[in-house]
């Protein structure tokens, strides 16, 4: 007699049930330089990337002296439009982007350190449309607009009541805006209680916002990052709160960057000596909240899962695949690569 195959629901249940074995057989392992925390990645939409974020990060500092380097590259696909939304704003993001950021961090003393992200953007049609199609299709999920889109189109712009409010060009590599944080250790190695540090941010303008690719002002942000040890495993969360300024097109139309609230958690678990799993959720509000389009307005949340690979104590690689759990919002699909060294 013929047994019916699984359909998708049961093979994402299975892959799932079979990740949870993996993850827990490797709890006991401790990795090679100790715990790092979650990855340092962001939503890649194009108008928050504009503004200042405090990524997720573990609750503790670096020690006095002690630094860290990293080189990051992120590649994301969007297919977002306003199909059927409002006549008095209407937008299109239809792109891909290669983030290049190397975020470094160096240990001041006193329970401090200090950190700076420079960052490159370069907009384009990419190379992945067909790539994440079949990604959606294999895995069941919903590809949205892509099949109405087409492949391989570049648009990102947003216009409100017939103006062009914002617009990322195409094919240059832009300068981000650079964000400096520090950070206070406020709680550290107690029992019972959780590494736990305070952090102030600041991000500097480099760039006028007729680019895209930042806001043209200064962007204030404060937040707390914690973690803690158990089971052999490191649990860590952030939030925080950031005010950014708007560029002067949207305030012509009398729109405004909203506050925006930001908390996420990660869960990092040893696979082996010198290899770890990540895996890290993140929530924050739209810093077009103040926007009538429901598509540019509505929160953001983006689930990241990847691994760490330690090549010494002092060196490592690390890669993660983002999909966002809120559809028709942020960019469906994010790729991230990265290496990096402690001195």
């Amino acid at each position: 007699m013929a047994t019916e195959a699984p359909g998708p629901a049961s093979r994402r249940s299975l892959s799932a049930l079979r990740l949870g074995l993996l993850f827990l057989a490797g709890s006991c392992a401790q990795p090679a330089a100790g715990f790092m925390g979650p990855f340092p990645v962001r939503t890649q939409h194009p108008v928050e990337l504009t503004v200042l974020d405090l990524s997720q990060r573990r609750g503790r500092v670096l020690e006095p002296g002690q630094g860290e380097v990293r080189l990051q590259v992120v590649e994301a696909n969007q297919a977002l439009t306003s199909h059927g939304g409002r006549r008095d704003e209407d937008f299109m993001f239809d792109q891909e982007t290669t983030r290049v950021s190397v975020p470094f961090r160096v240990g001041l003393g006193y329970g401090l350190d200090l950190e700076a992200t420079p960052a490159f953007l370069r907009p384009s049609a990419g190379f992945l449309d067909g790539f994440i199609e079949n990604f959606h299709e294999t895995l069941g999920f919903p590809n949205g607009e892509r099949s109405e889109l087409g492949r391989f189109h570049y648009r990102a712009y947003i216009n409100r009541d017939g103006d062009r409010v914002y617009e990322l060009r195409k094919g240059e590599v832009l300068l981000e805006d650079l964000p400096f944080t520090l950070s206070c250790q406020i709680l550290k190695d107690r029992p019972h209680l959780p590494d736990m540090t305070f952090r102030l941010a600041l991000e500097a303008p480099l760039r006028k916002s007729r680019k895209g690719a930042g806001n043209g002002g200064w962007d204030e942000g404060a937040g707390i990052a914690i973690s803690k040890k158990f089971m052999g495993m490191e649990v860590s969360g952030t939030v925080s709160l950031v005010h950014s300024h708007t560029p002067v097109k949207l305030r012509r139309r009398h729109v405004r960057y909203g506050n925006r609230w930001s908390s996420g958690w990660a869960l990092e678990i040893p696979l082996a000596r010198r290899l770890s799993a990540i895996a890290q959720f993140r929530y924050h509000q739209s810093v077009l909240d103040n926007m009538n389009a429901r598509r540019l307005n509505k929160p953001q949340l983006l689930v990241w899962m990847g691994g760490r690979l330690f090549l010494s104590r002092s060196s490592f690689l690390e890669g993660s695949v983002g999909e966002d759990l809120i559809q028709k919002v942020s960019p469906d699909v994010a790729f991230h690569l990265g290496m990096g060294v402690r001195f």
